[in-house]
């Protein structure tokens, strides 16, 4: 125990114990819990008794060494009381007057002293000393009556009141020795007016207390309402930060940004190059954070190293940062592509991304159109990109894949779309686990069979490739089963299986077929247990396949029965066909198997990176002697295989030429080159190489253009997405600049790159004196290598000599307004209404400033001065000031009526048959007239009266009546006598051609459109 509590403790034991005793007649179903709880009272009580008795061991033990302190301290009490009494209680007690003699000491003994003798303070002294003793007497009485009931205790076992009175009593006369009266009355007040200090001080502390506390509470409440305010407060921030953040960070909440291109050429999607969707804020995106540019022409499009097999649907999109700051935002952006649509079948669409100028590589994508656009048809291919400085995408459509990983420890594996396909990486090849792409051609067969130029060729595999996403370090070896085998003479149900013996490597379910025919007694229990010892698919397709090598009725039958009831019904009938199939081609055409008579032999061709094919060495495997094994070879990455049965002996240039013309022929668009020259100007050419389907609207395009002339289309050829058009020119006419060839670069995406205008001129002015033009011939061939036909050939251009080209001349322009400012010119000076100067300000909207301009002007220009002069001049510098679209005849015909009906009324009269819709005098009706008198052209001439030398020189400028005709009309039509014939000009018209002796139907044609 730590202090004296133990009365209270046992007290309290005691409490409990007569709550124990009180609870006796607890019931029976109680008394189990009675009895623990009696049980865990009675361990407490013992172990407090233990407590007890230990500190009333310790309290004897120190009660014993108090009294011995006591003694010890009485007795130097005793010695100092004795030294005090030796010294006596007397001021100088042993001077001379009161010492010797014999009656001293009775003398000293009855004798008085006065008081100042007495010594009080050493009297005093010895008093308290007594005081002193006698309390030290009295404790230790006390100790001892209490060591006596202690003993006594532990003798006997038992008390008596009286022995605690008896203890209580001298313990109380101890006390009160201890002080006097007034001592103990000063004592009393004393610890009354501390007690009532103590009150008041506490009273105050408590008040203090109270009120410190109050006011601790009260900033503690204000604190916490201040705190939960706060908290509140923050919450709340932080909720709307939360909010915003989630906002902010929400796609669907993204502004999205649209960047038009800078050409409007409008290839697609209306201009759109493309639109971007991204976070803001910080480390967000703004619009004006980049710049986007959609480029499209051939040079720009080469920076992507396009696959012959891929077709370019979009433009190349170049995003750059408008600081030069690498674009790193908190979360990836979203670029949207435009792309055109993509009809051709078994076809993907690609994405792939250069950043920072690096390699090209692809990117996760997806079709969705960006938020804003209305257009419904409109594309768009979605990605997802961050951190770079610089960006270029581009979008392809390319033959499906299968996507596969690769490890960097390396395996192999077979794609599930070609069984008959195994590849195997080493360890090391690549540095990390890679992406494998592979694709399979299986109509690479067909295709051949319908080029004459292919007879003695037969495909032998499927057309495979492979693309991976990282450069190969390492040679990778190709496992390859081959299509077409030797044959010796077999039975045409052998043949079936041979011949379908891809096609079931790949589609069969092995195992479940194996099993069937294990059922049904076909194979052997070794055979199956070998077949499922085969580590691929195909691998344990093709044992399987090797039980039915020597394929009779029996085994057909047996095989066909077993993939109709493994729910591949479909193969069993591929099996059934074939074998229709080549029964009738056996019986037509011959047999599609090579034989060991037919000097033929298997080649394998690869092309790395998409360059040149070469024939590669092979082995034959040893499980499978009609299966080949190749390398191919490190650091090419991206590889084409196909398979070729040719003669023996054929050479390697010539196998891989004719494997270009195959892999070509699989990918290419059938084309055609057009070549046009301008109208006005033979020697300014336009070339365009177009799909075959459009050709017909190119050439439409390119006559809008001014370009209608030239030689006829090339004949149709086939050429590849990107691929290139050489051309140049040879005999008598080269290109009029520095550069003497054409490049071209064929997009199906953008017909527009694959044109070109340029100038040609003539070598040599000297040769071909004889010819009526000069001549030579535009040569093309597609890429840098010579070309076959039809990827080469030529088309012949001609220019006219200088004689021919000097006097052609095209109808006049502007006729109706050229004539009507000749017949005004002659009518209204000699007029007295309209006066010329109001007619004048009518014309230009009573508009001084622009009257005085256009009077100036013709003031100047008219070369005789005449007002006649300058009035022609005057209109005709007005029309050339007015809108192309205005009808400037009715114009001129409006301001006339201001002034006179009349007139204003033989103005329009004079020009009807100048119409430019109707009117015989249009370019359209002498067109149509001369039909009617090319044949009387000279006579017409002199009865209208043009002058000879002018017909003379009509007749050299044009070998054709009809244009002579066209050319004669033309120029009378504007003739000073035409005009002045007036309203009369067609009657007087109708006169001449009657002169001539015109047909019927060219008088009855003037005579409708008078």
């Amino acid at each position: 125990m730590a202090d004296i509590s133990a009365l209270s403790k046992i007290s309290e034991r005691m409490r409990i114990h007569r709550r124990l005793v009180n609870s006796t007649d607890t019931s029976t179903s109680d008394l189990l819990a009675f009895s623990k709880e009696v049980s865990s009272a009675t361990k407490e009580s013992t172990d407090c008794v233990k407590d007890v008795a230990n500190y009333a061991t310790r309290i004897n033990e120190d009660l014993a060494k108090l009294r011995q302190l006591i003694k010890d301290f009485t007795i130097q009490i005793g010695d100092k009381m004795k030294a005090l009494a030796e010294a006596g209680l007397f001021k100088d007690i042993s001077d001379p007057p009161y010492s010797g003699g014999v009656g001293s000491g009775n003398y000293l003994a009855e004798h008085r002293f006065s008081s100042d003798r007495f010594d009080k303070q050493r009297a005093e002294n010895l008093v308290l000393l007594q005081k002193i003793a006698e309390q030290q007497q009295a404790l230790q009485r006390v100790l001892c009556e209490t060591e006596g009931l202690i003993t006594k205790v532990e003798e006997t076992g038992f008390f008596t009141l009286g022995d605690f009175d008896n203890i209580n009593g001298h313990l109380n006369q101890w006390i009160k020795g201890l002080e006097t009266a007034e001592e103990r009355e000063e004592r009393k007040r004393q610890e009354e007016e501390r007690k009532q200090k103590d009150e008041e001080e506490k009273k105050k502390k408590a008040e203090e207390q109270a009120k410190r506390k109050a006011e601790e509470q009260r900033r503690k409440d204000e604190e916490e309402k201040r705190r939960k305010e706060e908290e509140e407060r923050r919450k709340e921030e932080q909720r709307k930060k939360d909010e915003e953040a989630r906002a902010r960070r929400n796609p669907e909440k993204w502004p999205t940004y649209i960047y038009d291109r800078q050409k409007h050429h409008n290839l697609f999607l209306h201009g759109i190059c493309c639109a971007v969707s991204a976070i803001t804020g910080g480390q967000g995106l703004e619009k004006d954070d980049i710049v986007c540019a959609a480029l499209d022409s051939h040079i720009d499009l080469e920076r992507y190293p396009k696959n012959k097999d891929e077709v370019l649907i979009s433009s190349l999109i170049q995003i750059k940062p408008t600081k030069g700051k690498e674009i790193k935002l908190e979360l990836p952006m979203k670029v949207y592509i435009p792309i055109a649509s993509s009809s051709m079948d078994n076809r993907e669409t690609v994405v792939k991304v250069s950043m920072n100028d690096q390699k090209w590589r692809f990117v996760d994508a997806k079709e969705e159109k960006p938020r804003g656009i209305k257009d419904r048809d409109a594309l768009f291919v979605l990605i997802e990109i961050n951190n770079f400085q610089s960006l270029e995408v581009i979008v392809v459509s390319r033959p499906k894949r299968e996507n596969m990983k690769v490890k960097a420890a390396g395996g192999s594996f077979e794609p599930t779309i070609d069984k008959n396909v195994r590849i195997i990486v080493p360890s090391g090849c690549f540095m990390n686990d890679t992406g494998v792409h592979f694709k399979v051609d299986k109509d690479l067969a067909n295709r051949a069979k319908a080029e004459k130029q292919f007879e003695n060729i037969k495909i032998a595999t499927s057309l495979h490739g492979i693309e991976f996403d990282d450069e190969n370090l390492q040679n990778i070896e190709m496992e390859i089963y081959p299509d077409l085998h030797k044959i010796k003479n077999v039975s045409t149900h052998q043949k079936v299986i041979e011949k379908c013996r891809n096609k079931l490597v790949t589609d069969m379910s092995v195992i479940h077929i194996a099993t069937r025919l294990h059922k049904d007694g076909k194979i052997q229990d070794e055979c199956l247990e070998d077949i499922k010892s085969k580590k691929t698919e195909g691998m344990k397709a093709r044992r399987l396949l090797e039980e039915f090598k020597n394929c009779d009725a029996d085994q057909f039958t047996a095989i066909t029965e077993a993939l109709e009831k493994e729910n591949q019904g479909h193969l069993a009938k591929l099996l059934k066909k074939t074998m229709e199939d080549i029964k009738n081609e056996e019986a037509n055409t011959g047999s599609d198997f090579v034989g060991e008579s037919d000097n033929m032999e298997l080649q394998m061709v690869t092309s790395s990176q998409h360059g040149d094919w070469t024939v590669m060495k092979k082995e034959s495997l040893k499980d499978f002697p009609d299966g080949v094994v190749i390398s191919l070879p490190a650091k090419g990455g991206t590889f084409d295989i196909m398979g070729l049965i040719v003669p023996k002996g054929m050479d390697n240039k010539a196998i891989s030429r004719i494997a270009d013309l195959l892999y070509r022929q699989s990918y290419q668009f059938d084309a055609k080159l057009i070549v046009r020259q301008s109208d006005t100007d033979p020697s300014h050419c336009l070339v365009r190489c177009v799909e075959n389907d459009k050709s017909i609207d190119a050439a439409d395009t390119m006559k809008k253009q001014g370009f209608q002339k030239g030689p006829p289309d090339s004949p149709v050829f086939g050429i590849c997405d990107g691929e290139e058009i050489i051309i140049k020119l040879e005999g008598n006419l080269t290109l009029d600049a520095d550069y003497k060839v054409v490049r071209l670069k064929y997009y199906n995406l953008n017909p527009e790159s694959a044109s070109a205008s340029f100038k040609i001129d003539v070598h040599n002015k000297k040769a071909q004196s004889e010819a009526k033009a000069f001549s030579g011939e535009l040569r093309y061939n597609v890429g840098g290598v010579d070309q076959g036909p039809p990827r080469c050939g030529s088309v012949v251009l001609s220019i006219p000599k200088d004689e021919e080209l000097h006097r052609f001349a095209p109808l006049t322009l502007d006729v109706p307004v050229k004539v009507a400012a000749k017949y005004l010119a002659y009518q209204l000076p000699i007029r007295p209404t309209p006066n010329l100067d109001d007619f004048y300000l009518s014309l230009v909207d009573n508009s001084r400033s622009k009257y005085r301009s256009i009077k100036t002007r013709a003031d100047k220009e008219a070369e005789t001065g005449t007002a006649r002069e300058i009035c022609e001049v005057f209109i005709k510098n007005w029309a050339s000031q007015r809108p192309k679209n205005e009808n400037k005849v009715q114009t001129i015909s409006d301001r006339l009526y201001s002034f006179s009906t009349e007139f204003a009324k033989e103005f329009d009269m004079f020009m009807k048959p100048f119409s430019m819709t109707n009117g015989i005098l249009s370019n359209n009706g002498i067109e149509e007239l001369s039909k009617h008198i090319h044949d009387k052209w000279e006579a017409v001439a002199q009865n209208l009266g043009i002058d000879r030398d002018d017909v003379e020189a009509i007749k050299i400028d044009f070998k054709d009546d009809d244009k002579r005709a066209v050319r004669m009309l033309d120029k009378w039509r504007i003739s000073d006598s035409a005009i002045k014939k007036g309203p009369i000009i067609m009657s007087h018209l109708s006169d001449c051609l009657k002169k001539s002796k015109c047909s019927q139907s060219a008088l009855k044609l003037v005579m409708a459109k008078t």
